[in-house]
């Protein structure tokens, strides 16, 4: 097998230039480059992707398995949430839980969201009164710590990365659960009401909460 050449980042300009920073600092004999959408890695040859090992921090974007299996040293997902939710938006699922806890954690990218093995993980805890985008911040912040740990895995090691002892757990949250979360009945209790606004008030970039009165949807704005 050839050996790994460069580590490709999946992420978006906010973050690809201090990650890349902190990857060549540490190994300057690697190539590293970034891109915004997995369809992009269709343009380079299927030899470059032999020597490569895929990266994706801060992505929204599925890579679908037919690029999967052209990665030769594996593909990995920084998720942002812990092992414990996975899925689509977990920040919010976790504060509308009132978790105590959270975390971010690194896995191998499989066809299957948020089910492979799971090589890297950090927690901390969740401050009183944490909003969603106190939580996303804090997230960001072990998601760039996690990262620095593991550089010298991501950009030296010629084998996969090792699994650790974590296992993934939960309801895989999708984009339907966070709709339905949105949907406030007209009889919600006040202590509901306000896990609700607190968790899901925000938005995902879809939904927002809203009412179906007379059969007519009217969006809640807060």
């Amino acid at each position: 097998m050839s050996k790994l050449t460069t580590l490709i980042l999946l992420t978006s300009r906010f973050y690809a230039n201090r990650l890349i920073e902190m990857s060549v600092e540490r190994s300057p004999d690697i190539a590293v480059i970034y891109v915004e959408h997995p369809n992009e890695l269709l343009q380079f040859g299927e030899d470059f992707l032999r020597t490569a090992r895929l990266v994706s921090f801060g992505s929204r974007f599925y890579v679908k398995s037919e690029i999967l299996k052209l990665i030769g040293y594996n593909s990995y997902n920084f998720h942002p949430g812990p092992p414990s939710y996975p899925g689509w938006a977990p920040f919010n699922f976790a504060l509308y839980d009132a978790a105590p806890t959270y975390g971010v954690t690194l896995h191998e990218m499989t066809s299957d969201i948020d089910t492979g093995v799971i090589v890297g993980y950090k927690n901390f805890a969740i401050p009183k009164d944490c909003d969603v985008q106190q939580l996303v911040d804090l997230t960001t912040t072990a998601m760039y710590d996690l990262f620095a740990e593991l550089i010298d895995d991501f950009t030296k090691k010629q084998s996969p990365l090792s699994a650790i002892d974590l296992n993934w757990s939960g309801h895989i949250t999708t984009k339907k659960d966070f709709e339905t979360m949105c949907h406030i009945e007209p009889d919600i209790s006040e202590v509901e009401l306000n896990r609700r606004i607190h968790a899901f008030g925000s938005s995902d970039g879809i939904n927002l909460p809203y009412l179906i009165i007379g059969g007519d949807k009217y969006m809640i704005a807060f």
